[in-house]
């Protein structure tokens, strides 16, 4: 009985390794999924970056093109109102 413990143990040591061959395992595997979370937090933040690019570039194009900044005497926050309206 204690003969088939120890074959058991053995064959279980050879197959999954030590103590810390599988604390190195659970450390490179926690790490890499830290890497791949901020990968995709990183890609996240750069779509919503573009996104405000896109955005700000639209307004400005908009307002080149429908308004004279100014000449009619309205503030860019009266600008920015017509061009929310203008989108819906």
């Amino acid at each position: 009985m204690l003969h088939n413990l120890l074959a058991t143990m053995q064959k279980r040591f050879v197959s999954e390794g030590g103590i810390k061959e599988r604390m190195h395992q659970a450390r490179t595997g926690y790490r890499q999924q830290q890497d791949s979370r901020l990968a995709e937090l990183e890609r996240a933040g750069q779509a919503a970056i573009w996104t405000s690019v896109q955005s700000i570039l639209r307004f400005d194009i908009w307002c080149r093109t429908t308004c004279r900044m100014g000449s009619d005497g309205a503030d860019g926050a009266a600008i920015f109102r017509k061009f929310l309206c203008a989108r819906t």
